[in-house]
């Protein structure tokens, strides 16, 4: 446990175990799973432009917009 990032590494998973713990108590678990879905995505796609300089393609742009879109029709239909 001397390096840092054993400990970053369990902190971080305390506090995304602990969010989730709050949100399973406030959101249906269709909308967590979901929402988590997206938000993976799109961290993916930032680090991907950010960190590697990859290319966003129209069909990347696309599937951004359908995967947002979704987010905002769970939100009013559930």
């Amino acid at each position: 446990m001397s390096s840092v990032p054993v400990p970053a590494g369990a902190a971080l998973y305390a506090v995304s175990a602990a969010g989730w713990f709050m949100a399973m108590r406030l959101i249906s678990l269709s909308q967590i799973g979901v929402a988590l879905s997206v938000f993976t995505l799109l961290a993916l796609c930032a680090m991907g432009v950010l960190l590697f300089n990859e290319t966003v393609s129209a069909r990347d742009h696309l599937g951004i917009a359908l995967a947002v879109l979704a987010i905002l029709l769970l939100s009013r239909l559930v």
